[in-house]
């Protein structure tokens, strides 16, 4: 009877830890997004020129996804530039187009009055390198929810 209770209480301890280690990676994982968050809004800020969003670096634009929610400007060098609104979308323009040029510094887009309710991200190719798989799809479902 004892060793019933042994087994029965082993199992119980075996969940325990497997349950102790998914927390664990889940904290992790979220210190993880959080960090990323803030450097990708650090790094974003710096492309906010007055009313406008300038290319953060010297290359061709590969992609330019314009929603409602959102604009994505991704470059040949890796770098993608993330514009949420929050509650309404704000009137701007979207100067960047696929195939196209620029240069660090060149606007990408253009708003009417003011940003308010905007929100930049720079996603760089190195900052995607740092941080698993995981964290990145995470990311970009909080980005979506946003």
């Amino acid at each position: 009877m004892w060793k019933l209770f042994e087994d029965i209480k082993n199992e119980l301890k075996k969940g325990e830890d497997a349950l102790k280690n998914d927390l664990d990676r889940d904290e992790k994982e979220r210190e993880d997004v959080a960090q990323f968050m803030q450097e990708a809004v650090i790094a974003g800020s710096k492309l906010v020129k007055d009313k406008t969003i300038v290319s953060p670096a010297d290359g061709e634009i590969v992609a330019v996804n314009d929603t409602p929610e959102g604009i994505e400007i991704r470059l040949d060098n890796g770098d993608c530039v993330y514009v949420n609104f929050m509650l309404f979308r704000t009137s701007c323009s979207v100067e960047a187009r696929p195939g196209q040029n620029v240069k660090s510094g060149d606007v990408l887009v253009r708003f009417e009055r003011n940003m308010s309710g905007a929100s930049v991200y720079l996603c760089t190719a190195n900052m995607e390198d740092k941080y698993s798989g995981d964290v990145m799809n995470e990311i970009e479902e909080e980005l979506e929810e946003d």
